[in-house]
């Protein structure tokens, strides 16, 4: 039983992926009860490159709350029933704020305005990016968004004081706490992928002032208080336990039950990731696969990417079942099919993505 009064445990996960958002309210056991999901929209900031991408922190966060009264009313349950919350997030995605806690910049994952910036990093220094953190090209990464700042925007640059992930932001907007998670710190090019601690003689190299990062608790490290005016907006209990639970895709893993090395989970979403979980780094010869820390310890993974597949199962759907067919149909359409695949006919498409086969080369 909870704590509200004899109010069942119910426990919120929150997850700000890179073309939806998702809130998902499960039971003590961390059986789903509810769950729903809604679009996030980008912008390209006035007189910026289409390359660049932004989203509005404001819309983000009444999108989360609209999401919230939707999932408490399919479950019947109430705010006070809610006793922890777990955050993840889409992968790569940056937010930049400055001294008062303001946002400058919410940066997600498709934002490629640092691709002369991150091709600049990778001619002189890939091989040691490649090496100390697992990933490539370092377009996507932090230390090439900043720099991006520094050449081109050098008064927002000048007023940064912290970098977060999109989880981490969140969370300080729950709790008022700057903090990172290793996993995902790892996927924003901000980790030593073996020793799982700061790459700081990498990120000194590459210009990144130290003190913009947030610090590291331990794994699964909660924060029982819940604090500032989104919280209380929310409805939600002061002593709700908060955790950041880590990268989307590595959440995606556990819950799948994935604990042993040699085992490997597709997570299709926006993205299509192929991730096998390995007892030590597994670094490609031309890195062509991600290298990331795991959320459990010792394990991490080795990931093969397929680019867009949400995009091409939604077209896909339209193609054959109309626009204006929900998709929750075809995924009924979809499970329906024999577990071996017998008179399926297979959408295949180009094959899985990286660095190189996306065209990008080092000089």
């Amino acid at each position: 039983m909870g704590s509200g009064g004899g109010l069942p445990n119910h426990i919120l996960a929150l997850d700000v992926g890179t073309s939806s958002c998702h809130c998902l309210l499960a039971d003590g056991d961390g059986a789903s009860i509810a769950a729903a999901s809604s679009p996030i929209a980008y912008h390209t900031p006035r007189g910026h490159s289409e390359l660049a991408r932004e989203f509005h922190p404001a819309q983000v966060l009444s999108t989360i709350e609209d999401l919230l009264t939707q999932v408490l009313r399919k479950a019947g349950a109430s705010r006070e029933s809610i006793d922890s919350i777990a955050i993840t997030s889409q992968r790569q995605g940056l937010v930049l704020l400055d001294s008062a806690g303001a946002e400058l910049c919410c940066s997600p994952n498709i934002d490629l305005r640092a691709v002369f910036e991150g091709a600049a990093i990778d001619e002189q220094r890939g091989e040691q990016v490649y090496r100390t953190t697992g990933h490539t090209p370092s377009l996507i990464l932090a230390p090439a968004r900043l720099a991006w700042f520094e050449k081109h925007e050098p008064g927002i640059f000048q007023r940064v004081d912290a970098i977060l992930s999109v989880a981490g932001w969140l969370m300080y907007r729950l709790t008022g706490r700057k903090v990172g998670e290793r996993c995902i710190e790892g996927e924003a090019g901000l980790l030593n992928i073996s020793s799982g601690a700061r790459c700081h003689r990498l990120l000194d190299s590459l210009g990144m002032p130290r003190g913009l990062l947030p610090s590291m608790p331990g794994r699964g490290a909660p924060h029982r208080s819940l604090a500032g005016p989104v919280a209380q907006e929310w409805g939600l209990k002061k002593d709700v336990e908060v955790v950041l639970a880590g990268p989307d895709t590595q959440c995606g893993l556990l819950g799948m039950g994935l604990t042993q090395p040699g085992q490997v989970g597709a997570l299709l979403g926006w993205s299509g990731a192929i991730q096998a979980l390995t007892s030590a780094p597994c670094l490609h010869p031309d890195q062509a696969t991600w290298v990331g820390r795991y959320l459990l310890d010792d394990l991490w993974v080795a990931e093969a990417n397929l680019g867009e597949v949400g995009s091409s199962y939604a077209w896909l759907k339209d193609l054959l079942l109309g626009a204006e067919v929900p998709i929750s149909q075809a995924d009924v359409l979809a499970t329906s099919a024999p577990e071996d695949g017998s008179g399926i006919l297979a959408y295949l498409g180009p094959g899985s993505e990286s660095a190189f086969a996306a065209g990008l080369r080092r000089g």
